[in-house]
């Protein structure tokens, strides 16, 4: 009975997922393109949360928050988390209050529709190759909205096998170069909700996200790279599952 019940779950989440997720995103990007036209930005911002929210509610999977009670939501952070599937946005809107600017690659903006939509929202164009010379957009990104945090993956890419991979050095590059503490935030049961290369949603796997107590900006800046590199990491892997958390 209790695999029938789990088969079922399955089975009812992929389906309100692809009929109703689906048309969702595509009605909401085309508002968030016709209000970044107008320069609506808080607007699409909201738009962004319900748009979250719903993605998780058709997928059947409620998700559990520990640790918000470390954070002031009035402050802007430099956001790290670890990278395992293509909901790590999605989620890290449907429980994080404030403003996010995303660090993303140049070519994303140049994207029909959501290159528009990106730069409403705050993100910041910037290569991985070529942090050092992207200093000037990052300023600008920084005086535009003094209250926004910033977010980015370390990893870089999704992981392929739920494994934590190496952290790449441009989240220090940023970290240096704004006055923001580091908010590190571990995701787990992402990636067997729905991992690299599968579009199907797996309900039964529940979905955590835990906020870690922020890194003091005076407390790193005296470290080396690579120790600010290893502390993060140590922050994030230390409530880190690749396997699937109880639920």
């Amino acid at each position: 009975m209790k695999r029938l019940i789990g088969f079922l779950h399955l089975v009812i989440a992929n389906a309100l997922s692809y009929t109703l997720s689906l048309p969702l995103t595509i009605g909401l990007t085309l508002i968030a393109f016709v209000l970044a036209t107008f320069g609506r930005g808080k607007s699409i911002l909201t738009i962004t949360r319900i748009w979250a929210k719903l993605l998780f509610l058709f997928a059947l999977r409620p998700i559990k928050v520990v640790g918000k009670e470390h954070i002031d939501f009035t402050k802007p952070y430099l956001i790290l988390m670890n990278h395992a599937s293509m909901f790590d946005i999605p989620l890290l809107y449907a429980v994080y209050p404030g403003k996010i600017q995303w660090i993303s690659k140049e070519s994303i903006f140049s994207i029909p529709l959501w290159g528009r939509i990106m730069r409403q929202l705050g993100c910041i164009s910037m290569e991985r190759e070529k942090l050092k010379s992207a200093k000037a957009s990052l300023e600008k990104a920084i005086q535009g909205d003094r209250n926004a945090s910033i977010a980015m993956f370390p990893e870089g890419t999704r992981t392929p096998n739920g494994e934590l991979q190496r952290f790449k050095r441009g989240f220090v590059y940023i970290f240096r170069n704004t006055a923001y503490d580091i908010l590190p935030i571990t995701f787990n049961g992402l990636f067997s909700f729905c991992p690299k290369h599968r579009f199907a949603v797996d309900p039964r796997q529940a979905i955590e996200v835990i906020f870690h107590p922020p890194l003091k900006r005076e407390t790193l800046l005296q470290k080396t790279d690579d120790e600010i590199l290893d502390i993060v990491r140590q922050h994030i892997a230390r409530d880190y599952r690749g396997t699937p958390c109880s639920s």
